[in-house]
């Protein structure tokens, strides 16, 4: 982004994406479900990192931003949330509500 001061031009950097959210990422790789009024039926999906409130999704089949989905997440299960923004195989989505990112984190059959 470019913007002028005194007849100077000068690039501005966009603010960074970390100091923009709410809660940290934490990098994972996990299978997940998308159900969206998009498709016919849920698809498979990458979840590559998620926060308290929010996630990024790699899919085969590009989301609009606005949409409202469910993302299945392994210990949590079905959470809605909005696309906030979307490439051709990626996608940023905010949860409509708070989760725990360690839940889905714990190997499959961990209590607590």
């Amino acid at each position: 982004m470019s913007r002028s001061l005194f007849g100077d031009t000068y690039e501005v950097a966009p603010p960074e994406p970390e100091r923009m959210r709410a809660s940290p990422r934490q990098s994972v790789l996990l299978s997940t479900t998308i159900t969206s009024p998009l498709f016919e039926a849920p698809v498979s999906a990458r979840v590559r990192n998620v926060s308290a409130g929010g996630t990024l999704v790699e899919t085969a089949r590009p989301l609009v931003p606005g949409t409202q989905v469910l993302v299945t997440l392994r210990g949590i299960g079905e959470v809605g949330g909005e696309v906030m923004w979307a490439t051709e195989n990626r996608a940023g989505i905010r949860f409509n509500a708070l989760i725990d990112p360690d839940a889905c984190r714990k190997p499959l059959g961990q209590k607590g």
